[in-house]
């Protein structure tokens, strides 16, 4: 990789900072707990909404979602666990989709 001027500088080291914490972190496996969760993080940064996705988590056409997924009275699909871990996350979402925007990945 090559780094010319203080603010690519600055930006490597920002993606070097998210990857260490990253690797330091992983569990080295994801389950559909944690991509639901993840997807509603990203939902709510993006549009602000407090569902999940549309079309992703279809609890009718997939059924295995059922577990982990309902469909609400205004039909838009819901975590169907709660939301305590998403909503906890969402700073640190909004943090990572700053600097996504900021970096240009």
């Amino acid at each position: 990789m090559r780094v010319d001027g203080d603010g690519d500088k600055a930006k490597a080291c920002v993606a070097v900072l998210f990857l260490a914490l990253y690797l330091l972190t992983l569990k080295g496996f994801a389950t559909a707990d944690d991509l639901t969760h993840y997807d509603l993080v990203q939902n709510i940064v993006g549009s602000g909404r407090f569902y999940l996705p549309p079309g992703k988590y279809d609890p009718e056409t997939k059924p295995g979602m059922r577990l982990f997924a309902a469909r609400g009275r205004d039909g838009h699909v819901y975590l169907g666990l709660p939301n305590g871990l998403a909503f906890a996350s969402t700073p640190l979402g909004a943090l990572g989709h700053a600097v996504d925007g900021w970096i240009g990945v």
